[in-house]
C-alpha cells in the first residue's frame, strides 16, 4: 500500500531570517515559527514564552456574567444545583471542574452525565424531568445545551432555572434560558472578543469557575483553596482540550503549556491512579501525545462502552487509594474498547468498497451495525488514512445516530448544516460532529454530503503531506529537539515540525510491535550518519513498502526524545515514506501555500 499523498516541501521566507535573528533563535526555528502564522518578533516572543497573565479576563466571555450572577443566588438561598454534563472527556472535565468549584463555595450540587446508549447526546427531556423529580431547580449545562431549543422550553414548563455553557456551533435560534456561555452568544454586531471561540467545553466551565470565584473569595485562606483549586483546573482543562481536539492557539496553548506542567508536578489523586496503571513510568516526561493516547482513551472508555460516572467519580478521588479500583476499571473498559475498535475498522473498511468508490467518492457516508460508542474513533481512522471527511451511521434506531469526523480544510460542522433538511438533528464542529437522521434519508444525506464534499475539497489538497524542511539525520542533535520542543504543545492550529530525509537505509528487516501489532520498526541510517530508530505507529499494514527497494527509502518524519530508564536517545515518528526515489517535490509557496513548481530530491 504506497503513499497515496503527494509531498509538498514549504519554502523559507527572507522575513523569518530577520525574525529569529532578533529572538536569537535559530533560522530553522523562526522559518518554522514563519509557517505557523508567527510573522513578528513581539507575537514570536508570547508564542515561544505563553503566560497564564495573558488569559482573557472572564467577564469578558459572553452571557458569564448573568451566569455567575445566577450561581450566586443558588449558593446564597441554599437551591441545590445540578451540573448536566456529556460523556467524553470534555465533560467530564468539565462536570468535574465546576462541581469543585460549587462545593469549594458551599453550594448544593450534584452532576448528571447522559447515557451515551441510551439518552444519546445533550440534554434530554426525561433527564430534565428526573432532575426536577429529585429537587434541584437550577440546573447548569457543561459542554452542551446550546442546541437543545425544545429541551430548553420545557426545562422552563418544568420551572427549571436553566444556565446553559457551550462550545459547539450554535444554530440560528439560541435557547430560552436564564443565562447563556457561549463564545458566539452576543450578537454579531456587539463588541466581543474573539479570544474565546476555540475553547473546548471544559474551558469555558474553567472560565465560568474562575468568574464565579473572583465574586467570593475574599480571605485569604480561602484565597489560597481556590487559586489551587483553578491552578489543579488549568491541567485538567489541557487534558480535555487535546481529548477535544480544538485548535492549540491562543488561550488554548496557554492552558495547555501550563495544564502539563501542573499535571506533571501535581496530578490529581485520579489521575496519579490511571497513570500508575496505564504508564507506570516518570511523569516528568508527561507530554500531548500521553494526554492524547493514554489518559482520554481510558477516560472516554467509561462513556464509550459503559456509564461516564465512573470517569467523573475518578478525577473526583480524595486519594489514590479510593481512585485505583476506578483507574484499574478503565484500563480494562479501554482494552476492550481497542479490540471493538479494530474489529470494527475492518468491517468498515469492507463496507466502505460495497457503499462507495474508495478512490473516488470525495467523502464517505457508511450505514452498518456500528457500536455507538466506537463510530467516532472508527471515522477518524478512516478519514485519516483515505483522506477524506467520513461519517458512520448505526442502523441500530431509527432515526439512526451517526459520528463524523474530517480532515483538513473541510468544516464538518458546515457540511452537516448544508444538509440539515435531512437531518433529524446535528452538532459539532470543524474536526468532528454527530447526528440523526431517519433511516429514509439515509441514501440522500449520502449523495448530498458527496456533493457537498467534491464542491468544496480540492481534490489534490486532501493528498498532500507539508513537510516544513528537509533535513539530514545527523543535524538531529539533543540541542536541535530543545530547541523545536519550544514550539509545543502541538496540535490542531499548531502541527508538530514534519521533516524528510533522503537516501535513507533500513537496517535489518522491519519489526511489528504494539498490543494488537498494530505499529511497525525498524533501525535507520544515512551514510556516514547515526543509527535512529525509525517507528511507524499504525504503519503495519505497510510493511511491504519498508521492506521494499533493497532498504532504500525516504522518509517524512517527525523527530523525538525517547526516555527509557534514565536514558535519552533520539528517534524518528514516521508519517510517510516512499521506498526507493520518489518523484519530484512539489514546492508550496510561503504566504498561500500554493503550489508554485517542483524540485528534485538532494
Amino acid at each position: 500500500m504506497r503513499s497515496k499523498r503527494d509531498w509538498c516541501l514549504l519554502m523559507p521566507h527572507a522575513e523569518s531570517v530577520r525574525i529569529a535573528a532578533a529572538l536569537g533563535v535559530s533560522e530553522m526555528l523562526g522559518h518554522l515559527l514563519w509557517h505557523r502564522g508567527v510573522r513578528d518578533v513581539a507575537q514570536a516572543r508570547r508564542f515561544l514564552s505563553p503566560a497564564l497573565s495573558e488569559l482573557p479576563e472572564p467577564e469578558s466571555l459572553p452571557g458569564l456574567p448573568q451566569a455567575v450572577e445566577v450561581l450566586l443566588e443558588a449558593i446564597r438561598s441554599g437551591a441545590p444545583i445540578c451540573i448536566y454534563g456529556d460523556y467524553d472527556v470534555d465533560g467530564i472535565v468539565a462536570t468535574t471542574i465546576l462541581w469543585r468549584c460549587l462545593r469549594l463555595h458551599g453550594a448544593r450540587v450534584s452532576y448528571y452525565i447522559p447515557h451515551r446508549v441510551e439518552e444519546g447526546y445533550g440534554l434530554n427531556a426525561e433527564a430534565l424531568r428526573t432532575i426536577k423529580a429529585q429537587g434541584a431547580p437550577v440546573v447548569v449545562t457543561v459542554d452542551c445545551g446550546i442546541n437543545s431549543l425544545a429541551e430548553a422550553r420545557l426545562a422552563r414548563q418544568l420551572g427549571l432555572t436553566l444556565v446553559v455553557t457551550d462550545h459547539h456551533q450554535r444554530g440560528d435560534t439560541l435557547p430560552e434560558a436564564a443565562a447563556i456561555v457561549h463564545p458566539q452568544a452576543a450578537p454579531a454586531s456587539a463588541d466581543r472578543s474573539s479570544c474565546f471561540d476555540e475553547l473546548c467545553g471544559a474551558g469555558i466551565a474553567f472560565q465560568l469557575a474562575w468568574g464565579l470565584t473572583r465574586r467570593l473569595v475574599s480571605r485569604a485562606r480561602a484565597h489560597e483553596a481556590a487559586r489551587r483549586l483553578l491552578l489543579e483546573a488549568v491541567g485538567l482543562v489541557a487534558l480535555a482540550t487535546v481529548a477535544d481536539v480544538v485548535p492549540l492557539v491562543g488561550a488554548n496553548r496557554i492552558l495547555v503549556r501550563h495544564g502539563l506542567e501542573q499535571l506533571r508536578n501535581m496530578p490529581s489523586p485520579g489521575l496519579r491512579a490511571l497513570l500508575q496503571v496505564a504508564r507506570p513510568s516518570d511523569r516528568s516526561t508527561l507530554d500531548v501525545d500521553d494526554l492524547a493516547f493514554v489518559l482520554a482513551p481510558r477516560l472516554n472508555a467509561a462513556g464509550r462502552l459503559d456509564a461516564a460516572h465512573s470517569a467523573v467519580e475518578l478525577l473526583l478521588c480524595p486519594n489514590e487509594e479510593k481512585a485505583l479500583p476506578l483507574a484499574q476499571k478503565l484500563q480494562t473498559l479501554n482494552e476492550q474498547r481497542q479490540c471493538l475498535e479494530l474489529d470494527t475498522l475492518e468491517k468498515a473498511r469492507k463496507v466502505a468498497e460495497q457503499q462507495h468508490d474508495v478512490h473516488r467518492d470525495p467523502a464517505l457516508v457508511l450505514t452498518g451495525d456500528w457500536h455507538p460508542g466506537i463510530m467516532g474513533l472508527v471515522a477518524a481512522r478512516l478519514a485519516e488514512s483515505l483522506g477524506k471527511p467520513t461519517l458512520l451511521i448505526s442502523l441500530h434506531d431509527d432515526p439512526a445516530q451517526g459520528s463524523g469526523r474530517s480532515v483538513e480544510g473541510f468544516a464538518l460542522h458546515e457540511a452537516l448544516a448544508a444538509c440539515r433538511h435531512l437531518l433529524v438533528d446535528y452538532g459539532g464542529h470543524a474536526k468532528a460532529a454527530g447526528l440523526r437522521v431517519s433511516h429514509r434519508h439515509i441514501e440522500a444525506l449520502r449523495r448530498a454530503f458527496c456533493a457537498y464534499a467534491a464542491q468544496r475539497l480540492r481534490s489534490n489538497q486532501s493528498a498532500r503531506l507539508v513537510i516544513d524542511a528537509e533535513i539530514p539525520l545527523s543535524a538531529l542533535t539533543p540541542s536541535v529537539l530543545d530547541e523545536l520542543e519550544r514550539l509545543a504543545p502541538h496540535g490542531v492550529g499548531n502541527r508538530p515540525p514534519l521533516f524528510l530525509a533522503g537516501d535513507v537505509h533500513l537496517i535489518g528487516p522491519p519489526q511489528i510491535f504494539g498490543t494488537n501489532g498494530q505499529h511497525i520498526r525498524c533501525q535507520v541510517r544515512q551514510e556516514n550518519g547515526p543509527t535512529l530508530w525509525a517507528i511507524g505507529f499504525r504503519m503495519a499494514e505497510r510493511r511491504a513498502d519498508w521492506q521494499s527497494a533493497d532498504g532504500r527509502c525516504c522518509l517524512a518524519f517527525r523527530p523525538r526524545k525517547n526516555r527509557y530508564r534514565g536514558a535519552t536517545s533520539i528517534e524518528l515518528v514516521v508519517v510517510d515514506l516512499h521506498p526507493g526515489s520518489p518523484p519530484p517535490l512539489r514546492l508550496l509557496d510561503e504566504v498561500t501555500g500554493h503550489e508554485t513548481g517542483t524540485r528534485p530530491w538532494t
